[in-house]
């Protein structure tokens, strides 16, 4: 097989590199396995909150990745990143499962590696309008009003809070939220909807204390 420099491969996409791998150039899915390292890194960072076990995630990652790729099991439909990071995901959730040391999520990190509570970032449109307490919350935000939704969020249980976060911000599916949590997929979905069925009751009875006080 004909050289081609790091320099070269870089420039390829993620096709054509897998294309090379598998005529048997190793540098060619070195490359893109760090393409998108920094990427799945700071997936499961959030989750695990140690450097350490972030990089011993991302090496299981990898070499459950490179198995398949070996086996033929990926099918090229150029979304290499989105089957990587699904990789990413199955094994954050064994890892919770096998160190029985789950905790439940509220905080992600920020570029600066700051420590901020999600809901001060939260984004109206990351909320659907499917029913009335997702509409009520998604009004909230428009209005600003993020740190009474923070505070109202924060006093759910934490199986309910769990959930939301999962759903709404890191945009699990309730497959892989009953998966992370050990439960039904029913379990995961009643969650949700006390979860935001709850957050409607403490919106409205905020919103008539805010009219009781203003008239």
């Amino acid at each position: 097989m004909m050289f081609i420099p790091i320099s070269e491969l870089r420039k390829k996409s993620d096709v054509e590199l897998l294309h090379l791998f598998h005529d048997g150039n190793q540098n060619a899915i070195a490359v893109l396995f760090s393409r998108y390292k920094s990427k799945i890194c700071y997936y499961i960072y959030p989750y695990v909150k140690s450097r350490e076990i972030t990089e011993d995630i991302y090496q299981e990652v990898i070499y459950k990745a490179l198995v398949n790729l070996r086996r033929n099991k990926y099918s090229d439909k150029g979304k290499f990143y989105s089957w990587l990071l699904q990789i990413a995901k199955n094994h954050v959730i064994d890892y919770h499962r096998t160190t029985k040391n789950k905790k439940y999520i509220s905080y992600v990190i920020n570029d600066d590696e700051e420590e901020i509570n999600i809901f001060d970032i939260l984004r109206h449109d990351s909320i659907q309008d499917t029913d009335i307490s997702a509409s009520l919350i998604k009004e909230e935000i428009r209005k600003n009003n993020k740190n009474t939704i923070k505070k109202l969020i924060n006093q759910l249980p934490l199986e309910q809070r769990e959930v939301l976060i999962l759903r709404m911000y890191y945009g699990w599916s309730f497959k892989e939220i009953a998966q992370y949590s050990n439960v039904s997929i029913n379990t995961s979905l009643g969650r949700m909807r006390y979860a935001l069925n709850n957050l409607e009751k403490m919106i409205r009875k905020k919103s008539l204390k805010r009219q009781l006080l203003c008239g």
